[in-house]
């Protein structure tokens, strides 16, 4: 058993070190990112003045949007759980 777990750990490690663009491994990064941010264990950092920025733009109201190569989910997290408390609110599409 120990060995199957090992080997696996290796496989995703691979993977990993390799950028390869596996359904599978994107799904368990979810499940990992997911729980190290729920859990507190993970917390995202923006820089301090990205709050206040962010309500500016809101005053003026001007929409935010996140463009990324990730998951929505994945920058959901980094904005629900970063230094700063949940940033969500001030974006409009992720």
């Amino acid at each position: 058993k120990q060995s199957s777990i090992d080997f696996l750990v290796d496989y995703v490690k691979w993977n990993i070190t390799n950028d390869r663009k596996v359904s599978a491994l994107k799904q368990l990064q979810g499940h990992i990112w997911f729980e190290g941010y729920s859990s507190g264990e993970l917390k995202s950092v923006v820089y301090d003045d990205v709050p206040s920025y962010f309500e500016r733009l809101r005053q003026s109201n001007v929409n935010i949007s996140i463009y990324s190569s990730g998951s929505r989910e994945a920058q959901k997290l980094l904005f629900k759980y970063s230094n700063h408390g949940d940033l969500r609110p001030y974006l409009s599409c992720f």
